[in-house]
């Protein structure tokens, strides 16, 4: 934390203000310690907080919905079917850079149900391993999955069926795939 009064910061400081706020979960602390005046400045940062804020629970929310579509199962320790910190609180095979989660990796623990339908909100998810379970009941791969950012994806050994969804062939940094040991056709287009 800076030890200066705000308006005597300049912009850059202001916005590195915010930002190890928000790596530290202490967003409202740092609202609450300036003077708002009508400046850009004020109305960036306020700008980049709410963008935070809405960012931290749409993953949050993705991460709820994935827990009850896979009916919210006690092995995943720490899980919560609403709200909850998967940051600051360990869940099971959750792993997070700041407030941002980065890795959801729960193979074979014999999980079952389906994926989340708004698995496409988690924007900083770089690996996602759900395999060696029973995912998919017969069903096909959702078509929202995260892809912004995923560099793998490991859905192996599931019960997912049909066709590859074209969603898959558009994450722009996907470097490793594995859907062996599923009910699969087609092909990436």
């Amino acid at each position: 934390m800076f030890n200066h009064p705000v308006h005597h910061m300049s912009k850059h400081q202001i916005i590195n203000c915010f930002i190890k706020s928000y790596q530290n979960n202490n967003i409202c602390c740092i609202l609450c310690s300036f003077e708002l005046r009508a400046s850009p400045v004020n109305y960036l940062c306020l700008g980049f907080v709410w963008l935070v804020i809405i960012s931290c629970e749409s993953q949050v929310t993705a991460l709820n919905t994935l827990f009850t579509s896979m009916n919210s199962p006690g092995q995943l320790q720490g899980w919560k079917a609403s709200g909850g910190d998967p940051c600051n609180k360990s869940w099971k095979g959750i792993t997070c850079s700041g407030s941002s989660v980065t890795a959801i990796k729960l193979p074979g623990l014999g999980l079952s149900g389906t994926l989340a339908y708004n698995m496409n909100t988690m924007d900083s998810l770089v690996e996602l391993d759900m395999s060696q379970n029973n995912l998919g009941a017969g069903q096909q791969i959702p078509y929202n999955l995260p892809n912004k950012k995923l560099e793998r994806l490991n859905l192996a050994g599931n019960q997912f069926s049909g066709g590859i969804p074209y969603s898959i062939s558009t994450m722009p940094k996907l470097q490793y795939l594995n859907l062996n040991h599923n009910q699969l056709s087609g092909d990436i287009t």
